[in-house]
């Protein structure tokens, strides 16, 4: 499974079993009759129905999972012997994992910002009367495709650990900042920093720091 460490109490990829609960996720929590075969008619082909999606995603949910939630652990340790109610506490915690997952997706979404121009890279913008440095990644394939995160750069270096993500209003801000004139914003961090803002790599030549950008990445970016 792929490490994910973005959000909730999930250290793990368990989407596929988050996603095959979300049909049955209503406005209220998940009781005991919802996973109590007695509680629903056996001539009731649709509650059976239910009842069997849901017992199936719970035990799913917990054995596959391999985070470091308390509940959820010791839910694995009794995954032979997981009683109702327990049961229910499982599909409860799915329906808050996949809340989280939601409002994740709400504030990392690229749909409602404009940034059709916008390429993964680094990009220098004012923003309230300074000057501020940022990396963009623009995914386009996998799980998260269509998902564009932003984090400010802090410091010097090409690694992460000067890299602070932004999120909520600023990162709509800075979004639409870069997307207003995204090649700009890309060749004035090479100018600022003397870095290519595409591929990362030193701007050693005089022409290069010039203009922000190295001779390749201009060539294949038409710039």
């Amino acid at each position: 499974m792929t490490s994910l460490n973005v959000y909730g109490y999930d250290k793990y990829d368990l989407t596929e079993n988050l996603e095959a609960l979300r049909p049955f996720v209503g406005a209220d929590k998940f009781v005991d009759a919802d996973i109590d075969p007695t509680a629903y008619d056996s001539n009731d082909l649709v509650g059976m129905n239910r009842w069997v999606n849901l017992f199936q995603c719970a035990h799913a949910y917990v054995t596959n999972y391999n985070g470091t939630f308390d509940y959820m652990v010791d839910m694995r340790k009794r995954d032979s012997s997981l009683t109702i109610p327990m049961l229910r506490g499982v599909l409860n915690c799915m329906r808050a994992e996949l809340s989280r997952m939601d409002k994740f997706k709400d504030t990392n979404s690229a749909d409602t910002i404009a940034t059709e121009d916008t390429i993964s890279g680094r990009y220098a913008i004012d923003l309230n009367g300074k000057l501020g440095f940022f990396k963009v990644d623009v995914v386009t394939e996998g799980k998260w495709a269509g998902w564009t995160f932003v984090k400010r750069i802090i410091g010097g270096g090409r690694g992460s650990d000067n890299l602070v993500p932004v999120k909520g209003s600023e990162r709509s801000t800075v979004l639409n900042t870069i997307g207003s004139d995204p090649q700009g914003a890309m060749l004035r961090y090479g100018q600022e920093i003397g870095i290519c803002g595409v591929c990362s790599r030193d701007l050693t030549d005089e022409s290069s720091r010039a203009k922000g950008i190295g001779p390749i990445c201009s060539e294949n970016l038409g710039w």
